[in-house]
């Protein structure tokens, strides 16, 4: 869906697209830049563009929430754990999840209301690429939250987002596919690390936080070893 929009929105600077922005554009620009040693020095450059960009749709009253925002702003919590600035990187990440709220995707995408979804009714495909750009999002504050050893903002019961399943593919997008020798199942690996970080929130509580006898937090770290192994066992082998 991003790259559909990417070549196919890019007139007015992508303002009338869905899936796409100048912003998340930079964004995922300066991570993907670090990866190759020639364009590392320009890495910096879109950082700031996206950072500039951003900072300013957040606090314009203005400005309604969108998607991309969300998206933008999680790679720019990357970018900075990347750096090591882990203030920033929680800084970036709270807001995305704040923007998030502000928009409702914590709930059903069939009752969301965006500012493109006021006149037109979703279609099927777009309610699924929602529910996966939710999900995405858990597993990105799941993570930032456990290298930062902080409480993660997103949980299940919070949520009445449906899980998410494979996606249609998008036409016109061929010739960007990642040619792998096995069916790649993005759906599948993403519900395994769901439950893998619902595990891990459960028992850090009950281990770290809770205020338990040593005696008692021994128990949960074996129960949590018993979990993490009958997880990792219940994995397919591919």
């Amino acid at each position: 869906s991003f790259l559909y929009g990417f070549f196919n929105h890019s007139e007015d600077n992508y303002e009338d697209s869905q899936y796409c922005s100048e912003e998340l554009i930079y964004a995922m620009a300066a991570i993907g830049s670090r990866l190759t040693p020639t364009l590392q020095p320009l890495s910096e450059k879109y950082y700031q563009i996206s950072k500039d960009k951003l900072l300013k749709i957040v606090f314009d009253e203005q400005s309604i929430a969108k998607i991309t925002t969300v998206q933008a702003l999680l790679c720019l919590a990357f970018y900075e754990l990347g750096n090591g600035n882990n203030q920033l990187a929680w800084y970036f990440s709270g807001l995305a999840i704040r923007v998030g709220y502000d928009m409702g995707f914590q709930l059903d995408p069939k009752v969301w209301v965006t500012d493109e979804s006021i006149s037109n009714e979703l279609s099927e495909s777009e309610l699924e690429i929602r529910s996966r750009i939710y999900w995405g999002c858990y597993i990105a504050d799941h993570f930032i939250c456990l290298l930062l050893g902080r409480a993660s903002t997103l949980s299940v019961s919070n949520s009445t987002v449906p899980e998410s399943d494979e996606l249609p593919e998008i036409v016109g997008t061929e010739e960007f596919r990642f040619e792998s020798k096995c069916v790649l199942q993005i759906s599948l690996p993403l519900k395994n690390l769901i439950i893998l970080s619902r595990i891990i929130q459960i028992f850090t509580a009950k281990i770290f936080i809770e205020p338990n006898s040593t005696l008692q937090r021994v128990e949960y770290l074996m129960k949590f070893n018993l979990k993490v192994y009958n997880w990792r066992q219940s994995l397919p082998d591919f």
